[in-house]
């Protein structure tokens, strides 16, 4: 993995100041923030790594190459250019100049996107200084990171910027000696990192993919619970509800229909623990996100199996979101029509043969043995049928609507795949009645 200092050029003819990096490291009387944010970060880099300074064809004559500017009588300023300054560090990293437009149209911001991208490699480990980015490039320089981060697999270290403004206007900086243009650079890294989170908890909200959400969440909390030996209660009841959100989406995506009301109940408390949590600001959104979307499992299994299957759709886990609603039916009648353990497989399997007994009118020689063994139970099922004719038949499709998902469509007459969305908020929408009012 190598590491990789990019940088944009300007045109001005800079001012030496002197940059603060960090809370003490202070490099003065420097003119270029280069300078500083490089012998900052890369005073240990070897050959491998190397600085990427992104110029126009005006910074490259001003301020890359030396003597670059003239004073108001038009003489020669004598001065080092930015690549004379970096190559007099004698570092062994890479020095590359690469030239860039100056982002007059939406073809050359596009043209400058291609170019960044091509200086970048997989795995890189990339600091960035935005401080001279002209125009557009601060932004595409935020855009890039996280679509490096996407394609590349790169990591940021640090994004850096020079708040030469915080001392006030530039006439006003210009009067100032040396010694008291003291110009801190900010890291802007926090703003990367909420990126991050927004990628993340949209990946949750919008496919219930915790993944993201436990990485960030415990990059943050790791430090703070080793320097406290556990002890840290916010950062521990941030673990935990990163677990139960997990355990959650786990539960949702294998169709494991016995621990729903268990993993929702738990996610929901552990939401709760964290409520006031400071620790990580960009998960409070998320929390009301959650009570919200959570709100609906009561801990009646019915009632959270139907839940369970309209948040599948909401994520578009539409598989897991059958599945787990025609489960739920079949327990819906068990559950109404007798005191037999629901979660028995040969009880379920009575379900679907009451249902074919009681549409054929099957008398009960016709049974199969399965059938005549379980006669009682088979005979109030085919009653409770005979009296829920309607909710015989959502089951029987949504029965053969699953099979088509399970078996991949590969059967006569497929249905569409963009229907079966559509069939479940219907299936869901018509079950609503059933699970909540009898």
């Amino acid at each position: 993995m190598r590491k990789v200092f990019l940088s944009f050029l300007g045109t001005s003819d800079y001012l030496p100041c002197n940059y603060t990096c960090g809370k003490k490291t202070i490099f003065q009387n420097i003119r270029f923030v280069q300078e500083a944010t490089i012998a900052y970060h890369c005073s240990d880099w070897m050959e491998q790594d190397a600085i990427i300074v992104f110029t126009t064809e005006e910074s490259h004559q001003k301020n890359w190459l030396d003597n670059g500017h003239k004073d108001r009588d038009g003489n020669m300023i004598q001065l080092e250019g930015l690549q004379s300054r970096i190559e007099n560090m004698a570092r062994p990293f890479q020095i590359n100049e690469v030239r860039i437009g100056i982002g007059k149209d939406e073809a050359e911001i596009w043209k400058t996107f291609a170019t960044i991208m091509k200086n970048i490699d997989d795995g890189d480990e990339l600091y960035f200084d935005i401080t001279h980015a002209f125009r557009s490039l601060p932004l595409l320089a935020m855009v890039i990171i996280n679509y490096a981060k996407v394609t590349k697999n790169i990591t940021v270290k640090a994004i850096d910027y020079g708040a030469l403004e915080s001392l006030g206007q530039i006439t006003d900086v210009r009067k100032m000696e040396v010694e008291e243009r003291n110009v801190p650079v900010f890291n802007l890294l926090p703003f990367d990192q909420l990126l991050d989170w927004t990628t993340a908890i949209d990946g949750f909200l919008i496919a219930g993919n915790p993944a993201g959400i436990q990485k960030l969440t415990t990059k943050k909390i790791t430090p703070v619970l080793s320097e406290t030996q556990g002890k840290d209660e916010e950062a521990a009841s941030l673990r935990e509800m990163s677990r139960c959100l997990g355990t959650f989406a786990e539960t949702m995506a294998a169709c494991r229909g016995k621990e729903i009301v268990k993993s929702a109940k738990n996610l929901q408390a552990a939401v709760e623990n964290v409520r006031d949590q400071e620790l990580i600001t960009p998960l409070a959104p998320l929390l009301v996100k959650l009570k919200e979307n959570t709100a609906s499992f009561t801990g009646n299994e019915v009632n959270d199996g139907l839940a369970a299957a309209k948040w599948c759709l909401k994520h578009n886990l539409i598989q897991q979101g059958f599945t787990l609603l025609q489960e739920t039916m079949c327990s819906h009648v068990l559950l109404e029509v007798t005191d037999v353990d629901h979660y028995a497989e040969k009880n379920r399997n009575m379900v679907n043969k009451a249902m074919v007994i009681q549409s054929e009118n099957k008398s009960f020689t016709e049974w199969d043995k399965a059938a005549q063994e379980n006669r009682s139970l088979v005979e109030n099922l085919c009653s409770w049928f005979a009296n829920h004719k309607d909710f015989k038949e959502q089951l029987k499709n949504i029965g053969n609507d699953r099979n088509d998902i399970n078996h991949a469509g590969i059967r006569d007459n497929p249905m569409a795949a963009k229907k079966f969305s559509d069939r479940l908020g219907a299936y869901t929408k018509e079950f609503e009645k059933y699970a909540f009012t009898e």
